[in-house]
């Protein structure tokens, strides 16, 4: 099968089912959005994600947590506040990167892009999605079909 053959490739991914909304100031999990890599291995990450906002006064921001013991990890992230502007951070701890207070167009899917690799050392390590506000207090959604790509390179 298709799937058989990327994972002996050593490709995995995530993809988030269904919109995942949330209002919190602080970064949150987004349910059902996670993926495992095994140890020992060196990933390529590639995070393709699209979010909005219900309101211009208030930003969105995607981050990452990795559980277990990478030993490196370093992800660059593109986020898109309006149609060229973005802000570009490289996230190399848990939650990191700038959360945006506004965000162009009222409920406008706007890119988010992570690039990056991830080496595990004694356990395997899961990356998991999170999503917080910035600015006013409105909802903030991950968009349906964002993906997590992994593919072993070591």
């Amino acid at each position: 099968t298709v799937a058989q053959l990327a994972a002996d490739m050593g490709r995995s991914s995530a993809v988030l089912g269904s919109d995942f909304t949330t209002s919190s100031a602080g970064p949150s999990d987004v349910t059902g959005w996670s993926l495992t890599l095994a140890d020992p291995g060196t990933y390529l990450i590639t995070i393709a994600a699209f979010v909005s906002s219900s309101n211009s006064s208030t930003g969105v921001s995607l981050s990452v947590t990795i559980s277990g013991s990478p030993t490196l990890r370093s992800l660059d992230r593109n986020l898109y506040t309006a149609g060229t502007t973005k802000i570009n951070d490289v996230v190399n701890t848990d939650d990191a990167g700038t959360v945006p207070t506004t965000m162009s167009g009222l409920n406008v899917p706007r890119p988010c892009m992570f690039v990056g690799m991830v080496k595990t050392s004694g356990s395997s390590a899961t990356i998991q999605m999170r999503i917080a506000r910035g600015g006013s207090s409105n909802n903030v959604s991950a968009l349906a079909g964002s993906a997590i790509i992994a593919q072993k390179i070591a």
